[in-house]
């Protein structure tokens, strides 16, 4: 009878022993096999069945407006972006494990999604964007910048994204947790999809369309109020006697103005097997690896005559052939192709000739010749060559400048001094000839170079404001 009690007493021990070691998170790990050795987890999309997508849950949180810089496009917007998908091989009963639903792990010991957006200029740890901004209707415009998601390799038959918002619930989250907007008012969030096919293969993507507009009052007082004022000034300076020194007055007034002006825009006072990787895959080492390259131009960002520089948004596609990779798809249930991380693969040493910035971003040099200013057409390269050998590929972008915006700031307002030049002529011989055409140069010439350095160099639509001063 004491045997069997003490037997009795040790199974409990021995449970107790065995519930305790079991209440940790590590034993859920240790029973899934989930180690930062287990490649099984980390290169394969996690789903049983090949041939069914998986389904991807994308959402944006919008919390600030940093920046819209209307000379470059570009929209910096604050966000935070959420993603969830189902993994299919990891899963346990919570109930031999004293409850426990959920672990955390570093994302680099899971796959993930490889998702990019789309308009992106930077690296993964800001955005930068690119907008089309329309300034038509400045300093009172309205903006939509776009933020484009969409996988990198996985067609819509392996990643099914969806939005796990819709646009007034989005729009609503933003209204309430947005910390920054500068001189923008936000506005809203619309939510659709984008699809792209690319070699006969469609791409999932989400497309969320931000609506900004610009708050006036900072540009009504910088620009409006200072027309004004010298508007009243000019018309004062008549009624001074004729002896007064108009010019004079005049020249300092605006020479105050400016110096003012300078000082707030100095301040800025506004709103890890290595031979997959270290050698050519190649089976006979004398035959070369044939390298297709394409590029794919999305937008001319900027064309600086001074620098001799030529910035393109582009994207590369680089194919090749790895002899060293192949399998019978009819011993693997029809699987034609697999997806993994660059970092594992031997990859062609490309590099381009004219580059002066890093690989994020291709700034290019390029000699322009500006003899037919505003109405000339430029050719710029971009050479992408191998760093060990000699084959090189060339594109050559050609584009011709749009001369509305150079007609409208250089040429009219000289045919206008023209006029005037001529008018003066057949003023009376007491009239303030050089005070008139010395303050209107003054003036115009001011307000020019202030929307010149403010105002986007664009020449589908000048702005209102633009026309206006000429």
């Amino acid at each position: 009878g004491a045997l069997q009690v003490a037997a009795v007493c040790l199974l409990f021990l021995l449970e107790g022993v065995f519930l305790k070691q079991i209440c940790s998170k590590q034993d859920v790990l240790d029973y899934l096999n989930l180690t930062r050795n287990n490649e099984k987890f980390k290169t394969c999309r996690p789903a049983m069945d090949w041939t069914k997508p998986t389904i991807v849950y994308f959402d944006v949180y919008l919390y600030g407006i940093l920046s819209m810089i209307e000379k470059s496009q570009i929209f910096i917007p604050l966000i935070w972006m959420s993603v969830r998908w189902k993994n299919e091989w990891i899963s346990w009963d919570p109930k031999k494990f004293c409850g426990i639903t959920d672990v955390i792990l570093p994302k680099e010991m899971l796959w993930m999604p490889d998702l990019y957006v789309v308009e992106a200029m930077d690296d993964d740890l800001k955005i930068v964007s690119t907008c089309a901004m329309d300034v038509h209707k400045f300093p009172f415009d309205t903006q939509t910048c776009h933020i484009t998601v969409s996988s990198v390799n996985h067609s819509d038959k392996e990643i099914k994204l969806v939005a796990a918002s819709n646009s007034t619930k989005a729009t609503q989250r933003a209204r309430e947790s947005i910390l920054t907007q500068g001189e923008w008012e936000f506005l809203n969030i619309s939510i659709s999809s984008q699809n792209e096919t690319y070699e006969g293969q469609t791409f999932d993507g989400l497309m969320y369309t931000i609506a900004v507009r610009r708050m006036p009052l900072m540009h009504l007082i910088n620009f409006q109020l200072p027309i004004l004022f010298f508007l009243i000034l000019d018309l004062a300076s008549f009624f001074m006697p004729d002896g007064a020194e108009k010019l004079s007055f005049k020249g300092v007034f605006l020479k105050q103005i400016c110096s003012k002006q300078d000082v707030l825009d100095y301040l800025n006072l506004t709103r890890n097997n290595e031979k997959f990787k270290t050698c050519r895959p190649a089976m006979d080492w004398t035959k070369p690896t044939i390298v297709y390259f394409d590029v794919y131009l999305y937008g001319i960002l900027s064309m600086t005559e001074k620098s001799q520089t030529f910035t393109p948004l582009i994207w590369m596609s680089v194919r090749w052939k790895n002899e060293w990779i192949s399998w019978d798809p009819k011993k693997f249930c029809g699987i034609t192709d697999v997806i993994l991380p660059k970092e594992r693969l031997w990859m062609p040493d490309l590099f381009v000739l004219e580059a002066m910035d890093d690989d994020h971003k291709i700034v290019s040099t390029c000699a322009m010749d500006v003899h037919k200013f505003p109405f000339d057409t430029q050719t710029c390269r971009i050479t992408v060559s191998s760093v060990n050998h000699s084959d090189k590929e060339i594109k050559l972008i050609t584009v011709r400048r749009m001369p509305l915006m150079h007609l409208i700031n250089f040429q009219l307002p000289i045919l206008f001094f023209l006029i005037l030049d001529l008018a003066s002529f057949f003023m009376p011989d007491g009239a303030e000839k050089l005070s008139f055409k010395v303050t209107l140069l003054l003036a115009i010439s001011m307000l020019l170079l202030i929307l010149n350095d403010t105002l986007p160099s664009t020449s589908h639509r000048c702005p209102l404001i633009g026309g206006y001063l000429v």
